[in-house]
């Protein structure tokens, strides 16, 4: 946190710099020779304006940002910066330039011209998130992707003016530059909209009948897929259902499944998240689909003795595993292609979400806890469990993985002062369960923490944070948000 603090007070220094000086230039050379240049720096509209950015020299082995920030102070990472990745390159406050891009951001990137070039258009506008850019200095910047974040070769930097006053000022009156929003701002909840299911269009029509292999290893022949039971403990499979268009198909859901266009299904969980077979035989399913995660394994062959096809989903919660659980399912209901068509969807607001997080040069260290006050459950996770990869997807790091935590453990008041995390993240039940905050800290060892002694306390509900489903890219902003800028 003091290192963000410097790093704010460098940042409002340069608020006094005068605009038209800022933006004498045009072009800049890079540390390894490479040059940026911008078609016009000066007198630009606070609202609105439309640069041609041309750059030249840049080593194609690795991708880059060309963007809009906040001019920082010499090493350090820029930001913030403005806008997401841009998929036509041609109006966005970011483009992202790689001819090597990761699997996931296949169709996002623009690829390098001869000899390291490109050529793109920003749109810049004065007001830039809640820095005003008449009374601080930004500019066009390149900066290398987040595949390379703490590499500072790429940084090039051509500052920009606006025309007019400072926004919100009267003229001639001076306005200090904000400090950054993560820096001392307490707890916080990341909160992504609850109806924010977004069905295929046109939607999916099951081509039947199909046989998969079950993630257990059994061939399971679906017939029918008119009433559809998906469950597991992370409501994941549902959201995928929902997501393929099918959702006007899906009798019941379990307890994680919180969505509003699921809300009023019957509930066929029980004792929190056990299956009750006979809830669900009186919802008569033509399919039911569930993962691991969720059983007991009992249900699932009464079920089968029933005559209902069980189809069973691999159950790993990471990043790489959601086009796979969005494959199997789309599978088992006969609608690949729609399938197809959620995973390529899916994966560009995953790629877009993650290239657009604004996080410190100093990674901050992340801890996940799962708390049930009432049961005097204390559990931190680590390496494979879900939290990790939402953790490492915003840019921090996960200290139960950096403590040689797999999976879920038992936490002690040694364990928890030695990870030294910055923020704790908690599931939005386990924190009520415990009391709020205050309860919270009162667990032993957390106030000792620096988190415990800023109260960076964030909260997340399960249904969201540890889904690893169709909104996983909107889980990612969220928790980005609350991490970085929960500040008003």
């Amino acid at each position: 946190m003091v290192a963000l603090a410097i790093m704010a007070l460098a940042v409002a220094l340069g608020a006094g710099l005068p605009a038209s000086r800022a933006a004498a230039q045009t072009s800049a050379t890079g540390a390894q020779g490479q040059t940026l240049s911008v078609s016009v720096t000066t007198d630009l509209d606070p609202d609105g304006a439309v640069l041609t950015v041309d750059g030249a020299g840049y080593d194609e082995a690795k991708g880059i940002y060309v963007s809009f920030c906040v001019i920082p102070p010499p090493g350090q990472r820029p930001t913030p910066c403005a806008g997401g990745i841009d998929l036509t390159g041609s109006g966005g406050s970011t483009v992202w330039i790689s001819s090597d891009p990761p699997s996931y951001a296949t169709g996002l990137t623009t690829p390098y011209g001869p000899d390291g070039s490109f050529q793109v258009q920003l749109t810049v506008r004065a007001e830039l998130d809640e820095f005003d850019c008449h009374v601080i200095s930004c500019g066009v910047v390149t900066r290398a992707d987040h595949t390379r974040s703490e590499d500072r070769t790429q940084d090039v930097f051509v500052p920009v003016a606006f025309a007019g006053d400072p926004i919100g000022t009267p003229t001639g009156s001076a306005q200090p530059a904000p400090t950054p929003g993560w820096a001392g701002c307490g707890p916080s909840t990341a909160v992504v909209d609850r109806d924010a299911i977004d069905p295929l269009v046109p939607g999916a029509t099951p081509v039947l009948p199909v046989t998969v292999t079950s993630a257990d290893g059994r061939e399971v022949t679906v017939t029918d897929a008119s009433r559809i039971l998906p469950v597991n403990l992370y409501g994941s499979i549902a959201e995928i259902v929902f997501s393929l268009g099918l959702g006007d198909r899906v009798v019941g859901r379990d307890t994680s499944t919180t969505f509003a266009a699921a809300a009023d299904l019957p509930l066929v969980t029980v004792n929190g998240h056990d299956l009750s077979a006979e809830g669900i035989l009186q919802l008569d399913p033509t399919v039911v689909l569930a993962d691991e995660s969720i059983g007991p394994p009992e249900v699932f062959e009464q079920l089968r003795s029933a005559g209902i096809p069980v189809v069973m989903i691999d159950a790993g919660q990471t990043l790489d595993g959601v086009e796979t659980h969005i494959g199997q399912i789309a599978a088992a209901l006969g609608v690949v292609e729609a399938g197809e068509r959620l995973i390529e969807r899916t994966r560009q607001e995953i790629a877009v979400a993650r290239a657009s997080v604004v996080a410190p040069t100093d990674p901050l260290r992340i801890a996940f806890l799962y708390l049930r006050g009432s049961a005097g459950i204390s559990l931190m996770t680590g390496e494979g469990a879900g939290p990790d990869a939402m953790i490492e997807a915003i840019g921090a790091i996960d200290t139960g993985t950096e403590l040689g935590i797999e999976g879920f453990k038992p936490i002690t008041s040694e364990a928890l002062i030695t990870a030294a995390p910055d923020v704790i993240l908690v599931l939005t039940d386990s924190l009520a369960s415990v009391g709020g905050v205050q309860g919270l800290l009162g667990v032993p060892g957390i106030a000792q923490t620096p988190a415990g002694e800023e109260g960076r306390i964030v909260d997340m509900d399960d249904g969201v944070l540890l889904n690893f489903g169709t909104r996983t890219g909107a889980a990612i902003s969220a928790l980005a948000r609350a991490v970085y800028q929960p500040c008003d």
